[in-house]
């Protein structure tokens, strides 16, 4: 048994519900309003069994949506979650405006399949010439090839023929695909007495069982399910392609302030929880011509717009890549649009862009990328980024889409490898397991990596530390900063690939000593030319002690700036300020006298510690700032006192 949704499209008054009821038996009309009106408002819902010509039942869930324009909100939810259109268009009344933007919605949402009804074909002088007319206005539509049956609601002619036109399409159809990533866009929300919160919507993508834990999105509201149904029936496990009513726990209805269960929400486990606020896509405008009028249908840059996704609508601003101004009709462009609102979006969802009052349809759109990088939109578009996405998507290949983001992202955690695509967890491992195979990737553990990249970074790291080495021996490391540059800092922005690179380098014969990366065993050492004039130096430091040699007398040698701070790395001197530098030797003598002094007399100034000690004040106070700065005293206005690093005895070794 396969299930499907089988969605209505067409214009007021065309006899949408009417038909819907003669199929089934049901009416979608509802509403007191509806009933009152004689007109369809909300969406309304009717099941159908059928048998496949090919053998065994279809059951088909039956969506009815509003004709008239001022709803077209309501059409694209119902439209949203469909397999194939029932296209409805009078007799009598022919093609109308709402038959041409329904049909171009279906377009935009992806909707390849249906049969065209030709209702009140009782009230029509000549039924077939009206289907020829149809049929004329459907041409270069996905629709073109579709049966167009002549019906009549009120006599009942024609609706056999209808139903075994839909069975014949729907056994057609590969059965809904389940992907292991159920999602439920709610449609509906109420709370009937004595029964609980409950929602329902067409389910995609994977199944959902009873007692399972579920996530409402956006606002990421955490539930579980108590019961379900399909078309009044319990059911313990709802598979896609159901019309599916859930009974959630412990979970009101939304109210102002207080979030809860809502029409508009993503209903889904918890894995697939993910909203975001910028979508990058692939944006187009039908060919065909537009009911709305001409000044209506410009889709600008830098336009605000209404962006329709399931049964959610949120408002942003369209922003085309490419130098792009405006997009004309039968073109098509890249976009990324920043939202007013949180959508749970997946790559490769569809949505319907509309002005941003909701008053005409302007394109549709294909989510090529849910959580973007900084990566400006050119630089995309010329990578080849957005362009590869599109046909991985057309062509429900995940390879290429890792491909595409391996080239722009570098690096991939393989633990949620596309888990927010319409692509499940076992094509997608298989796929990355064939880039691997083709020495297109490296993997790990949980990240995949672009090889190519992998191998010409680990390289040019490795050459750049050398190189240093050789030039500059008394250095001990390259610094990270370096590395980065070297290697090019817009590739490795990425924290954890620079991270994995490092890591890669320790298995390679390198280490990481603090903030640089050296050869394991490289020892700073100056070069022969700079060594006797180092000895010297430091020979003048140790002589000195504490009456050392101005620093700029000290550094008056060829290389004496470079040749000290080899010295301080070497912990061979003490850098104090720009007038003095010691030996450590001296250092370290000055430091414990004053730790010491503080330990028998108590906290001492600073003019105290210049007379026990017996040196100048000039290098005395610079001594003392290192050792605060150090916290191995502490000042307290004029006195120093024990820092919290001095140690407990004499002698202490802290520099």
């Amino acid at each position: 048994m396969h299930h499907y949704i089988l969605g209505t499209a067409g214009h007021i008054d065309h006899g949408k519900s009417s038909l819907v009821r003669a199929l089934t038996g049901t009416d979608p009309d509802r509403l007191p309003e509806e009933k009152k009106r004689g007109m369809t408002i909300t969406l309304g819902f009717a099941h159908l069994s059928l048998s496949s010509p090919l053998g065994g039942p279809l059951e088909i869930g039956l969506v009815d949506v509003p004709g008239h324009s001022d709803f077209i909100r309501q059409m694209v939810a119902g439209a949203g979650a469909i397999h194939a259109a029932l296209l409805v268009v009078a007799a009598d009344d022919g093609w109308m405006p709402q038959s041409e933007e329904h049909l171009q919605i279906l377009d935009y949402l992806g909707i390849r399949h249906g049969v065209v009804a030709l209702t009140k074909a009782d009230l029509s002088e000549d039924p077939g010439f009206a289907a020829e007319c149809v049929r004329e206005d459907l041409r270069n539509s996905p629709f073109e090839n579709a049966p167009v049956i002549p019906v009549s609601s009120h006599t009942g002619a024609g609706l056999d023929e209808l139903r075994a036109a839909l069975s014949s399409l729907f056994a057609s159809l590969p059965p809904p695909a389940d992907i292991g990533k159920p999602r439920l866009f709610i449609d509906r929300a109420f709370s009937p007495k004595g029964i609980g919160t409950v929602v329902t919507g067409t389910l995609t993508g994977g199944p959902l069982s009873v007692g399972d834990e579920v996530v409402l999105n956006p606002g990421g509201i955490r539930t579980s399910i108590r019961s379900l149904q399909n078309h009044f029936r319990q059911v313990e496990t709802a598979l896609p392609g159901m019309r599916t009513a859930v009974q959630l726990t412990e979970i009101g209805l939304a109210t102002k302030g207080k979030p809860g269960a809502a029409r508009g929400l993503v209903l889904s486990t918890p894995p697939l929880e993910h909203t975001t606020r910028v979508i990058d896509i692939s944006v187009s405008r039908s060919p065909r011509a537009s009911p709305a009028p001409a000044h209506s249908r410009s889709l600008r840059n830098q336009q605000r717009v209404a962006v329709l996704h399931g049964t959610r609508v949120v408002r942003g601003r369209i922003r085309f890549a490419g130098g792009t101004a405006e997009l004309a009709a039968g073109e098509t462009a890249f976009a990324r649009i920043r939202l007013e609102e949180e959508l749970p979006a997946f790559n490769g969802d569809r949505l319907v862009l509309r002005d941003s009052g909701q008053h005409h349809t302007l394109a549709g759109a294909v989510v090529l990328d849910s959580s973007p990088t900084g990566q400006p939109l050119a630089r995309q578009l010329e990578t080849g980024f957005l362009k590869d996405h599109l046909k991985a998507f057309a062509n429900s290949s995940p390879e290429p889409a890792i491909q595409a983001l391996l080239r722009r992202d570098l690096i991939l955690d393989t633990r949620h490898l596309l888990l927010h695509s319409p692509f499940n967890q076992t094509a997608v491992s298989r796929a990355a397991a064939a880039l691997v195979a083709q020495n297109l990737a490296t993997s790990g553990s949980d990240r995949l990596m672009d090889r190519a990249w992998w191998e010409h970074a680990r390289k040019t790291a490795a050459n750049a530390i050398d190189e240093l080495h050789r030039k500059r021996p008394e250095e001990p490391g390259l610094g990270l900063s370096a590395l980065r540059s070297a290697i090019g800092p817009d590739k490795i922005g990425n924290r954890r690939l620079f991270d994995e690179l490092i890591e890669a380098l320790a298995a390679e014969g390198f280490e990481r000593s603090g903030p640089v990366i050296r050869r394991i065993g490289h020892e700073p050492r100056l070069p022969e030319a700079m060594r006797e004039t180092a000895n010297a130096m430091l020979t003048a430091l140790v002589k000195g002690g504490v009456d050392p040699p101005l620093k700029r007398d000290l550094l008056n040698v060829p290389h004496g700036p470079k040749i000290l701070r080899f010295l301080v790395r070497q912990e061979l001197a003490v850098d104090l300020d720009e007038r003095f530098a010691v030996s450590t030797e001296t250092y370290g003598q000055i430091r414990d006298q004053v730790l010491d002094t503080i330990r028998t007399q108590g906290p001492a100034r600073a003019t105290d510690l210049r007379q026990a000690l017996g040196i100048s004040r000039k290098l005395l106070m610079p001594t003392l700032e290192r050792m605060d700065a150090l916290k191995l005293t502490r000042r307290d206005g004029d006195f120093r006192h024990l820092g919290t690093n001095a140690q407990p005895t004499q002698n202490s070794t802290t520099t």
